[in-house]
């Protein structure tokens, strides 16, 4: 047998694979907060796509990501760290995987922090430097440099500026430049006449409230009983805010001590002419020196004194009275022959019809919706004369409720009714109302009257109409115009003669105000010499210097609207005509500068009056009052204006009408013999104007 060896050979083919691996790359390793975000890019080779990183975050649990065969990831820079980023290892899809552990870093800074400093309050025209802290450098915009000296331009402007730090790293920041402009001032000067002249000052611009530092010591706006020569004013804002202003006081004649003429003004009830016991003093009666046209004011003992430089003059007793009437010498020429001269006894004597003459007068503080306001009444027997018991009246209007009164009252309807008791020939009340459902713009009409007494003929003075506006806030110190009775609104007729003004303020502070005056300048708009005071909350003096008038009230101690709100308001009340000089186009202004105590004055609004044309169609009339009489009465009723009467209603106080009749002429007569006992009201047509009036039926 033959044996047979076989070789068997196998052969075997390798296929070689690349080694699976991983690579970790990162973008920026430095960067700053809420920047750019930084890129961390994932590749793999080797293997078999896709690939699944495996990596973690300081250590922290593995987190993946997949690529094919790369992937990048964002990384936010939302928090400063250092971030130590580590590729563990790298999957491919047939589950081969690589160990790597390589590392990369991340480090974020935080953002530097920049200040550019705090808001600055600043006048016009004075330099600052801004300085931005926190970084290296600096860049503002505006063309500003860092700490260098520059003059901002007035009003609110904001600068940025951004700061950068040593990383690299920046941010912002911002200031407010508040530049005010500095306040200026004009000035109304009258020459010194025996060491007498004055300056008005009426500052503006800046912000208010001034303080005015004047170059011989005082402190107020206006300055009198000056010498001639220059005076200079430093007027400052409450912003540190400052300009000064010089006024020049002419020397019209040569100054030196002033010779001077005295004397006394008194109801004359026998007619004698001269001082009797039954006569009564009169304040606030008007004097005149002419030439020169100086006023002075008689207090309240009727005493007047004048201090005039050696002349002669005529001395006269100006009628700015609606109720007396000047009887006896209305002119007096007296001659002073040197310095040393002093005449006294230089009466004047007035009367009024009848034996007494009750005048009321109404006002309020400002009404708002939901708040409680005061209500004033004054009422005084004008020959002075102290009174009895009388009755008054007087109406709240729709949506407002009286809460107190400071006599006993009753109320029926709309009308109030009290029996007053006069310790003197005046008696000031007063009551608390509250804005229940009034509104805004709302406009109220009070009317109130006082019954006549015995021997009273004038009654047109008896009673009064007082409509006021509504508002919302407001400033407690305030001034305005009324026209018979009623707010103005701005807009007046050159036959509107009579101007009623009233200056209301109010204690804001944190305790009483001892002492209050209020300084009043009258333009030449206004005819000084028919003023005439009418009422005040609390007892007052009224003086005059040159064209200022100043009503003081000496220790009124106002308490403050904190501790005591009712009471802590105040107000007087004046007359005055239009200046004969007056045309269509003129505008009235009037403004009071109010001191509490020590403190600067509190300046009021400014009333603006501008006399316009009358409405076409409707005849420019002179807006008289209209008289009731005799009232009360228990036959019939006559009414009595200067503008032809039209018609009339009565009405009982529920507004029920009782009677209606037409009317002709000025004067008419109206039946109420048959109503019963009772008040009434009567509404009064007449050519262009309509007014409401009270009557008394006994």
């Amino acid at each position: 047998m033959r044996l047979l060896n076989f070789i068997l050979i196998l052969t075997t083919t390798f296929t070689a694979f690349s080694q699976l691996t991983g690579t970790m790359t990162v973008d920026q390793n430095n960067v700053c907060l809420l920047d750019t975000e930084p890129q961390i890019t994932f590749t793999a080779s080797g293997g078999t796509a896709p690939y699944t990183f495996n990596y973690t975050i300081n250590n922290g649990p593995i987190q993946t990501v997949t690529g094919n065969p790369t992937t990048t990831l964002l990384v936010s820079t939302l928090i400063p760290d250092y971030f130590t980023y580590t590729l563990v290892s790298v999957e491919d899809a047939s589950l081969n995987s690589a160990v790597l552990n390589t590392v990369e870093y991340i480090n974020v800074y935080d953002l530097p922090i920049i200040d550019a400093g705090p808001d600055q309050y600043l006048c016009a025209g004075v330099s600052v430097a801004l300085n931005g802290t926190g970084g290296m450098t600096y860049i503002w915009n505006n063309g500003i440099v860092n700490g260098v000296p520059f003059t901002p331009t007035v009003g609110a402007i904001t600068y940025w500026v951004t700061g950068m730090d040593f990383n690299g790293c920046s941010n912002s920041d911002n200031v407010t430049l508040f530049v005010t402009p500095n306040p200026t001032a004009t000035t109304v000067v009258d020459s010194a006449y025996c060491d007498n002249g004055t300056i008005q000052l009426y500052a503006s611009g800046g912000t208010p409230p001034y303080v005015y530092t004047w170059s011989n010591g005082a402190t107020t706006p206006d300055i009198w009983q000056l010498l001639g020569g220059d005076y200079i004013c430093t007027i400052t804002d409450i912003n540190g805010c400052s300009s000064s202003v010089t006024a020049t006081v002419p020397t019209s004649v040569i100054p030196g001590i002033c010779a001077s003429i005295s004397g006394t003004v008194m109801i004359d009830y026998d007619q004698s002419c001269s001082i009797s016991g039954v006569d009564n003093p009169l304040q606030y009666r008007m004097i005149r020196a002419l030439p020169g046209n100086q006023f002075t004011l008689t207090d309240a003992d009727g005493n007047y004194t004048l201090n005039l430089l050696p002349g002669n003059y005529d001395i006269e007793q100006v009628d700015n009275s609606t109720i007396y009437s000047p009887t006896c010498q209305t002119l007096i020429n007296v001659d002073l022959p040197d310095a040393t001269s002093a005449v006294t006894g230089i009466n004047f004597f007035d009367t009024i019809s009848g034996t007494s003459d009750l005048q009321i007068s109404f006002t309020t503080s400002p009404i708002r919706p939901g708040f409680y306001s005061n209500v004033y009444l004054n009422v005084c027997d004008m020959s002075g004369n102290a009174l009895g018991s009388q009755d008054i009246w007087f109406t709240i209007p729709d949506g407002i409720t009286l809460t107190q009164f400071s006599f006993p009252y009753t109320q029926s309807n709309d009308t109030v009714y009290a029996t007053v008791t006069f310790g003197s020939s005046c008696i000031s009340l007063w009551g608390t109302i509250f804005g229940q459902s009034v509104l805004i713009n709302d406009v109220l009409v009070f009317n109130a009257g006082v019954d006549q007494a015995a021997g009273e003929v004038n009654l047109i003075n008896n009673e009064t109409v007082y409509t006021t506006i509504v508002v919302a806030s407001y400033d407690p110190n305030d001034k305005t115009m009324f026209l018979n009775g009623m707010q103005s609104d701005s807009t007046i007729l050159l036959t509107d003669q009579v101007l009623e003004y009233v200056v209301r303020f109010q204690n804001t502070g944190t305790a009483s105000a001892i002492d209050i005056y209020v300084l009043d300048s009258i333009s030449e708009t206004l005819d000084l010499g028919s003023f005439e005071f009418i009422a005040s909350s609390h007892p007052c003096s009224v003086s005059i210097e040159d064209r200022t008038l100043k009503f003081d009230f000496p220790g009124i101690n106002l308490p403050d609207s904190t501790s005591n709100e009712p009471e802590s308001h105040g107000f007087f009340r004046y007359r005055i005509r239009q200046a004969q000089t007056n045309q269509v186009g003129t505008v009235i202004n009037n403004t009071a500068y109010i001191y509490f105590d020590l403190n600067e004055a509190v300046i009021t609004n400014t009333t603006y009056d501008e006399i316009v044309e009358p409405s076409s169609g409707i005849n420019e009339i002179v807006f008289s009052e209209v008289h009731l009489y005799p009232n009360p009465t228990s036959d019939d009723l006559k009414i009595q204006s200067d503008i032809r009467l039209l018609h009339a209603v009565v009405t009982d106080l529920s507004g029920k009408v009782i009677h209606e009749t037409a009317l002709t002429g000025h004067i008419a007569q109206l039946g109420v013999q048959s109503l019963p006992a009772g008040h009434y009201l009567v509404r009064i047509e007449m050519e262009g104007r309509v007014v409401y009036r009270r009557f008394v039926k006994q």
